[in-house]
Order: structure tokens, then C-alpha cells, then sequence
């Protein structure tokens, strides 16, 4: 019955994971019953570490360090959403595909190309280092605002390596017919 919230990232503060502990202070105040979990390693893991100890006993993200490949998938599996709160130099998000993948929609910022793998009509991209728009969202979020996990495998799917080939094959193809 909890309302599982998980991010996977590098811990480095252009991750924006202090944006989403900061969030979290809001949502676990208004869903008891929510639980974050963090996974990944990084020169900021003593600064997350030390945020996370700023909130109470019950509200604290768990952070799990690294994890395996096989634990990243049922982290991603078991969660009702996955977090990309980041704030700089984010490119294609390979991050957001994989939790697709899994059937879990992806909350992220307006950052490099992760606006560009979030289908607007999900809703789901929010203004990077607003903590009071991640809030909001997250609590959308546990109210059940969120896009189906079918809705999810199906977004993921167009990202299969045999449509981004036949893609490649035709931009080439159209390309090379301008000569």
C-alpha cells in the first residue's frame, strides 16, 4: 500500500537529487504511507546522505548505493514512479526509456533531451530546481495522476533499436538522394 517513489541516478549535483529530498520533506508530510528510494553513487553521496538526515526518521529517503542491473529493473518495476530531477547536461535519457520499459512513468525535468523521451500529453515534465513544482507533481502522482504502465511499455517500445535503424535508413536514404 505504499506509494513507492524511486530515482536512479550518479549522485553528482547536476543530478538535482537535493531538489528531490527537498520535495520529499512535502510529500511524505501530506502521504505518510510514501517511501523514496534512491540508487547510485557519486562524489555527493556524504551531502545526500546528510540531507536525507535532516528529515524525520520516517520520512527518509532510503539511499541504496549501487545496484546491479537485475536490481535496477526491480527497482524500477516496483516503483509507482522513477524521478529524473535533473538540473544540467542531460542528454538523450537513457533512464527514462529503461523505467518505460518496465511499465513506470518517469517524472523528470525540462532538461537536454529528457522533455524530448516524455510524451507531453503524460504530463510528466516539470521546471528543473523547482522544488515546489516536483512536490506538486509527486503529489499528483500519488493521488494517481499518472499514465498507465501499459501506456508506458507502448511509449517505450518506439524505441527499439529496429525502428531507430529503419529511421537512420531513411534520413540517409533522403539525404543521400539530394545530391
Amino acid at each position: 500500500g505504499d506509494f513507492l517513489v524511486a530515482s536512479a541516478r550518479r549522485l553528482d549535483r547536476r543530478m538535482g537529487l537535493d531538489v528531490l529530498v527537498a520535495a520529499w520533506s512535502t510529500v511524505h508530510q501530506a502521504v505518510p504511507h510514501a517511501r523514496l528510494l534512491i540508487a547510485g553513487s557519486g562524489v555527493e553521496a556524504a551531502a545526500l546522505t546528510a540531507a536525507t538526515a535532516q528529515l524525520p526518521p520516517g520520512a527518509r529517503p532510503q539511499l541504496l548505493g549501487r545496484v546491479s542491473d537485475e536490481q535496477l529493473v526491480q527497482l524500477y518495476r516496483a516503483a509507482d514512479c522513477l524521478v529524473v530531477p535533473s538540473r544540467s547536461l542531460e542528454g538523450f535519457g537513457n533512464v527514462v526509456v529503461e523505467a518505460m520499459a518496465c511499465g513506470t512513468p518517469v517524472i523528470a525535468t525540462d532538461v537536454g533531451g529528457l522533455p524530448e523521451v516524455i510524451p507531453a500529453e503524460f504530463g510528466l515534465t516539470i521546471p528543473h530546481d523547482d522544488v515546489t513544482a516536483l512536490s506538486r507533481r509527486l503529489l499528483d502522482a500519488a493521488r494517481g495522476d499518472l499514465p498507465t504502465r501499459e501506456a508506458c511499455l507502448h511509449h517505450a517500445q518506439t524505441y527499439r533499436w529496429n525502428i531507430a535503424a529503419a529511421a537512420n535508413l531513411d534520413l540517409y536514404d533522403r539525404v543521400s538522394s539530394l545530391n
